[in-house]
């Protein structure tokens, strides 16, 4: 994988906290068509589109695009942090997340149904004037045995569009894929005279099993690719864009700055413990 003259790049695998070579996690959603769209969903108007950069190279977001969705930097990544591998996991049938146990922290991802917004379901290709929409619960969960000392934020680094993807047995198309820039911060890595800017969300500091949910929202720009092997009775199943991911524990300068944001997670309220055995 292309990670440009990045220091640090995410892609599936499992090396673990404190290792050079950092690792990400891959996630991606199925979406029923036939039972997809809600009447009264969010539109582009109530959105703030943050798209990633064409290609898949894990370099995060285009600085002009960040400045215009007003999003400062939160918080910096030093040559000192310790990053941390990410993977995918599924829910069981009570609700719990199956741990990956050779990563850090392991995702796993409820798509809201209905989704706010599906022009496929009406026939037509999404477009930058008429996007998907889709909103969904992430629910992070730390699957290592440390609980470290600095809240842990998950960084997306951007769409992978070179593996393999499983749910299509292809990889996933390279269409305009962007997060809803205000259910997120920046994080800002500097290498060089280069710059890198990824989103994320704070998790907060976790003991080991310990999970906390938020909200992810998607907004594409081009059709959702279909599922060949993935058709329940209402038919066949849209794929959503498999975000690249990867941890890092969030320095003490940017904890303050994302707890004035608001942005600190706490581990309570809505929460799946996960099961280990995946």
């Amino acid at each position: 994988m292309n990670c440009g003259s990045m220091v640090h790049c995410g892609s599936t695998g499992t090396a673990r906290a404190g290792r050079a070579a950092v690792v990400g996690g891959v996630l991606a959603m199925v979406l029923a068509m036939g039972a997809a769209t809600g009447a009264a969903g969010l539109t582009l108007a109530d959105v703030n589109p943050l798209f990633f950069p064409s290609g898949g190279a894990n370099t995060g977001f285009d600085a002009t695009a960040v400045a215009a969705a007003g999003k400062p930097v939160a918080f910096d990544i030093t040559p000192e942090s310790t990053f941390l591998s990410v993977e995918t996991g599924a829910f069981d049938t009570g609700g719990n997340c199956l741990a990956v146990v050779a990563a850090d922290f392991t995702v796993c991802q409820d798509l809201q149904r209905p989704v706010d917004q599906n022009p496929q379901e009406r026939g037509s290709d999404p477009t930058p004037s008429d996007p998907f929409i889709g909103t969904s619960l992430w629910t992070f969960v730390n699957t290592s045995d440390i609980t470290f000392d600095q809240p842990v934020a998950l960084l997306f680094t951007n769409v992978d569009v070179v593996s393999t993807n499983p749910l299509t047995g292809a990889p996933y198309p390279d269409i305009q894929t962007g997060l809803d820039a205000d259910l997120f911060e920046i994080a800002r890595q500097t290498v060089g005279s280069d710059e890198f800017l990824f989103g994320a969300v704070n998790v907060g500091i976790l003991a080991p099993e310990a999970s906390v949910t938020l909200p992810v929202r998607y907004i594409v720009n081009g059709p959702l690719p279909f599922g060949p092997d993935l058709v329940p009775p209402e038919g066949p199943d849209l794929v959503t864009p498999p975000i690249l991911m990867l941890g890092v524990v969030v320095p003490e300068p940017g904890t303050a700055l994302l707890v004035g944001a608001g942005l600190l997670a706490v581990a309570t309220g809505r929460r799946r413990r996960c099961a280990r055995g995946a």
